[in-house]
């Protein structure tokens, strides 16, 4: 549980310093910048590698953008973040520690695609499987209403969480957005029975 404690806190860091960083870059802000962010923060608790990977004896490793092979028509996924665990040859394990894809500014389907790549990532539909996915968004589209945006937010997480529970499948699926609203990183557990708010 430790893992996952320490997780939620490098996430919540990750997005409000990510905020603080949108803040003063504005329009230079992009999502390389909170991608680098997140790493460096999941780097920073050492569950799930460190970055860069200078040291060979720790273990697992992390990357950006690795290549995820599936069962679907477009073949592949390309996750921002995930802790791998490697053969000598340098392949992928069957089973991996963690995978995060991350947005900004994303919209409701581009989050639901998001989280439908995480259930593909957690019940190895493609070449291998994680043990536990985030998917993140730090921001809202510019065109939207915060109070709806809200709304939909929670219908589409409410959605996956009555799938993951109903089919108990054991997932384990984390949510984490930057809530203009309340200015502060929001966590939801899906795979729980009743989604929470975590906060530091």
């Amino acid at each position: 549980m430790s893992k996952e404690i320490d997780l939620e806190k490098a996430i919540y860091q990750g997005l409000l310093e990510a905020s603080e960083e949108k803040e003063h870059l504005t329009l230079n802000f992009k999502e390389e910048n909170l991608r680098y962010i997140v790493m460096s923060k999941i780097s920073d608790i050492k569950h799930f590698g460190v970055f860069p990977n200078t040291d060979v004896k720790v273990k697992p490793k992390l990357c950006f953008q690795t290549y995820y092979q599936t069962d679907c028509d477009n073949g592949k996924y390309l996750p921002d973040i995930a802790s791998l665990e490697l053969n000598k040859n340098g392949s992928k394990k069957k089973i991996n520690p963690l995978v995060i894809e991350l947005k900004t500014n994303a919209s409701i389907p581009e989050l639901r695609i998001d989280l439908n790549k995480a259930n593909h990532y957690l019940k190895k539909v493609g070449n291998t499987k994680f043990k536990i996915a985030v998917v993140m968004t730090l921001g809202i589209p510019e065109d939207r209403n915060i109070d709806n945006y809200i709304y939909d937010l929670q219908e589409e997480l409410n959605k996956n969480r009555r799938n993951i529970i109903q089919r108990k499948t054991g997932k384990k699926l984390l949510f984490a957005w930057y809530n203009p609203k309340i200015n502060e990183p929001e966590l939801f557990w899906l795979d729980q029975n009743n989604i929470h708010i975590r906060r530091e």
